[in-house]
């Protein structure tokens, strides 16, 4: 007999004050069906305890010790002995950081013994390492729990819509889960009532390892690529009783899964199909149905089957729980069947409370099995729920428990659940008492506290009791007595015997608990939210402000406008006084460890230290940088941080926030056009400078990230980045041939570029920073810059050999020459190579005077030059054409003639004339008598 059994029958004995012996365990004798019409009284002993600590106004969002956590509690009955284990729900609630779902393991009282937020749809479930807590979480997964409120494990389900058909079952080991969802495929409905492509929900069951994730069989209700065809399966569209009217047909209503104890079956409840399907838990395959058009269990001509069934559980003895919808009613019921070998089945029980809600096709509800740890004769007890209303009953059919949790909650079911899960430390807060006193507050994710002892003094070392209280739900409330010099308090989670099973020690809780008084309470501050202590200074924060307490300055609480502003992340250290207003000033302030705030009609902002002393010697606000518009603001950048102060025109900005040096005022328009490219955390970094004027009357300023800004009446402000500024400044800045900007640097093809007055630097990784300028600039431009097809330039422009000629190289495999005679023009890759063997301009073919252009009939490409020209084909390469060669082959129709394309440049034969060879033949001339001959293949 386990430790946890002994403890179980001792307390049953003393309470009924006999004594018995353990009966040997025996097949259950199945009772006849039974029929619950009406509760019976109360008796008082299986009352639930009143709960005495009222819920505070400033606290009504949330637990004052935990605001993190929505408030619960169930308004329970007890008219029986309820079964053993704790309550399991999800629910949606009112914290003070606003709605947060939760989910909630309560007792028989309805105070939850551990709230943890996040998931819905919670229930106990036997994992592999032991009990836990399963609970649906959006999209689409069931996320397993330990007792210790950690994600143990996560399951994917298939699921078009959240909850839809989602429902998880844990066999006895806790190895192998069964996880139920829904996919949406395309269908035929017309013969159900819906369009000729409807959609279809079908559901779907895997089995799958819970350890390691692995799915070791799927079961889907309709065939993948069959879905439209009649009467396939495994459950046809023809078993549901619902029509397609609705936009998206969930003919099977898939509502829960079951295992059996022995791990041999899985069982399913489908609404639209009044059925409850059994599956081989090792294959998948259905091997019995219960109800629904086809059923294959046979029982009584009268006996009752299920109806819209929105849940199914299994019996450790193999009886089946059906909750579903009585079909004179439309209540919930619960039904428990026991099938035989021979196909046969039979009603054991049916639950059937007047009290029952109604139910809908989207309600939720669960009807169990429920035990005792000593089972005092009978078998079949059950715990039903529908929505957020539950009902328990014993073996006879008597009702023991009911619950009704907060509305949208997820049904309560029951499991068993260690008491000493959760367990971390006591949760503390406090509030001024009405007396003027103060309470204090206290909570523990735990199920042994029996007592809370509230201990005060000077220091830790130091304490005395002043209050021991018994515990009173999930949170107790303890008024506890204060003198001026208590600073230190200790709460203590006491057990059955009185032993400390944890505790939490708090600093200065009382005096922030009466400044926060004094400030409004909860008319200005809100309820509480949160708390901290570090190096002795505690603050405390509420909903719409703070309370900081130091030794040396005491409590001070920060509210309103001044707090508001704070809260957006301005940190000044802690208040060294109240909010207050110097005589003769209408505008409020509070002084704070590094400045103070000041309430001004714009907003509230603060002026400290040496930026001050900066922003007067820049005239103030009658200057260019105007009234102050933000906190001065320390900004992260590489190699450390850098500070700024925003104003209505202009900022300040620096490198030490104690200290005027390196203060630099930026306004006007370099300080727009800085601040729109990001300020300090953009690409140019902080300025270097106040504004500087050039000698021809511009204005500039340079930055830590050795950018520019260039401003001038004709162009306005631009930016110049560094890689570009390198090469503007060899060339002579704004007073070279290049002159001011007249765009900003911009990020293109992978590197960057500006263009000036009167040409264009472009940069990247791999070419360096060039310039571009003149007729080649225009070319360049006109075929797309560095975005087109030529790419980056390689060179700043150069002068060609012969001194007459100029030319850039770029990074696509191009080059742009240009001449006086010619123009600029570009040629590239292999017509460009050729060109350069033969000597560039300098060569025989002189200078391009074309861009590389194609052939009329797409066939090749080719650019012409000053003494001849250059052909390039897919199939023969390229060739130069040139002289009396291309004469005669222009006068046969260049590449349209027989002849084709040149497939060779000239050469030289053995007799001393000169050949090239075509695609069609070759042409030869002959210099001794200067004429030229085409020969044909």
């Amino acid at each position: 007999m386990t430790a946890f059994l002994k403890r179980t029958v001792a307390a049953a004995c003393a309470a009924a004050s006999v004594s018995f012996v353990l009966p040997a365990l025996t097949s259950p004798a199945y009772a006849s069906p039974v029929t619950v019409t009406a509760a019976p009284g109360v008796p008082a002993v299986f009352a639930p305890a009143v709960v005495p600590a009222a819920v505070p106004a400033a606290a009504a969002a949330g637990y004052v010790s935990r605001p993190d956590l929505p408030r619960f509690h169930a308004d329970t009955t007890t008219p029986g002995r309820p079964h053993d284990g704790a309550l399991f729900t999800s629910f949606t609630g009112q914290s003070a950081g606003g709605n947060v779902p939760a989910m909630v393991v309560y007792d028989n009282t309805g105070e939850p013994l551990g709230i943890q937020s996040g998931g819905t749809g919670a229930r106990p479930v036997r994992y592999a390492w032991g009990e836990g807590m399963a609970a649906f979480t959006a999209p689409n997964r069931w996320d397993i729990y330990d007792d210790w409120g950690h994600k143990a494990a996560s399951i994917p389900v298939d699921s078009v819509a959240p909850h839809t058909g989602a429902s998880i079952a844990v066999n006895v080991s806790g190895e192998i889960a069964v996880v139920s969802g829904t996919q949406e495929v395309t269908a035929d409905l017309r013969p159900y009532g819906g369009p000729e492509n409807g959609r279809v929900l079908v559901a779907t069951v895997k089995s799958v390892a819970v350890r390691t994730g692995e799915v070791l069989w799927e079961w889907r209700s309709l065939t993948a690529g069959q879905e439209s065809l009649p009467d396939q399966g495994p459950i046809p569209l023809s078993d549901s009783y619902r029509t397609a009217s609705t936009r998206t047909f969930d003919y099977l209503g898939l509502s829960s899964v079951a295992y059996s104890r022995d791990g041999r079956y899985v069982y399913v409840s489908a609404r639209g199909t009044s059925a409850v399907y059994q599956l081989d838990a090792a294959t998948g395959q259905i091997v019995a149905t219960l109800g629904g058009k086809h059923p294959t269990l046979t029982g009584p001509a009268d006996m009752p089957t299920p109806n819209k069934p929105f849940s199914v559980a299994v019996h450790d003895d193999g009886a089946v729980y059906v909750g579903d919808v009585n079909p004179g009613t439309g209540t919930a019921r619960g039904l428990v069947y026991k099938t035989g070998t021979d196909g046969s089945v039979r009603l054991l029980k049916s639950v059937a409370p007047d009290s029952a809600p109604q139910v809908t096709d989207t309600t939720k509800g669960a009807f169990q099995p429920v035990s005792y740890a000593v089972s005092f004769g009978g078998t079949y007890a059950g715990l039903l729920s529908a929505g957020n209303w539950s009902a328990e009953y014993d073996v006879n059919g008597q009702l023991v428990f009911t619950a009704t949790t907060p509305q949208g909650a997820s049904p309560t079911t029951r499991g068993m659940w260690p008491s000493s899960a959760w367990k971390t430390r006591p949760d503390v807060g406090a509030l001024p008492s009405e007396s003027g006193g103060t309470d204090v507050y206290a909570s523990w994710n735990g199920t042994d506290v029996q007592a809370w002892r509230v201990s005060v003094g000077p220091d830790a070392d130091h304490l005395r009791v002043v209050a021991t209280t018994p515990r009173a739900g999930f949170e107790t409330r303890i008024g506890a007595s204060y003198t001026s010099s208590d600073v230190v308090t200790r709460v203590e989670a006491l057990g059955r015997s009185g032993e400390v099973l944890g505790r939490t020690d708090r600093v200065a809780l009382a005096q922030v608990a009466q400044a926060y008084a004094a400030a409004g309470g909860s008319e200005k501050l809100g309820a509480f939210v949160s708390r901290t202590e570090s190096d002795g200074e505690v603050s405390v924060s509420y909903m719409h402000g703070t309370v900081t307490w130091r030794p040396a300055t005491g409590a001070h609480a920060v509210a309103g406008v001044i707090w508001d502003y704070l809260a957006r992340g301005n940190s000044l250290g802690a208040p060294v006084s109240d909010e207050y207003t110097p005589a003769g000033s209408t505008t409020p302030r509070q002084d704070f460890d590094r400045g103070t705030v000041y309430a001004l009609p714009a907003g509230a902002v603060t002026m400290a230290g040496p930026w001050l002393t900066r922003y007067r010697e820049l005239g103030g606000e009658q200057g260019p940088l105007g009234l102050p518009a933000a906190d001065v603001s320390s900004v992260r950048v590489p190699g450390g941080d850098m500070y700024v102060q925003k104003f209505q025109n202009g900022a300040i900005t620096g490198t030490y926030v104690n200290s005027t040096q390196e203060l630099h005022g930026i306004w006007g328009d370099i300080y727009t056009k800085w601040n729109a490219a990001g300020g300090v955390t953009g690409p140019l970094g902080m300025p270097l400078m106040e504004e500087n004027t050039t000698s021809d009357g511009g204005r500039y300023v340079h930055f830590s990230n050795y950018w520019s800004i260039f401003w001038s009446p004709a162009t306005g402000a631009h930016t110049v980045d560094a890689d570009v500024r390198t090469k503007w400044a060899e060339l002579g800045w704004q007073g070279g041939f290049l002159g001011y900007p007249v765009t900003d640097s911009t990020a293109s093809a992978g590197g960057r570029v500006v263009h000036f007055q009167r040409g264009t630097v472009a940069w990247s990784p791999a070419t360096g920073a060039h310039e571009v300028h003149g007729g080649i600039r225009d070319v360049w431009m006109a075929n797309g810059a560095e975005r087109g097809g030529l790419g980056f330039p390689l060179a700043d422009e150069l002068g060609a050999a012969d001194g007459v000629g100029r030319y850039n190289h770029f990074s696509g495999g191009a080059s742009i020459f240009w001449s006086p005679a010619t123009g600029a023009h570009i040629v590239q890759r292999g017509i460009r190579d050729k060109w350069a063997a033969l000597g560039w301009q300098g060569g025989v073919l002189g200078y391009p005077t074309s861009d590389e252009q194609s052939t009329p009939a797409g066939t090749g490409r080719f650019n012409t030059f000053e003494r001849g020209s250059i052909y390039w084909t897919s199939w023969g390469g390229t060739a130069a054409v040139r002289g009396g060669m291309l004469s005669t082959w222009a006068s046969l129709g260049y590449e349209n003639s027989r002849l084709g394309y040149p497939r060779s440049d000239e050469y030289r034969t053995d007799d001393g004339r000169q050949r090239q060879d075509f695609d069609g033949g070759w042409i030869f001339w002959d210099p001794r008598s200067q004429k030229t001959t085409v020969h044909y293949y």
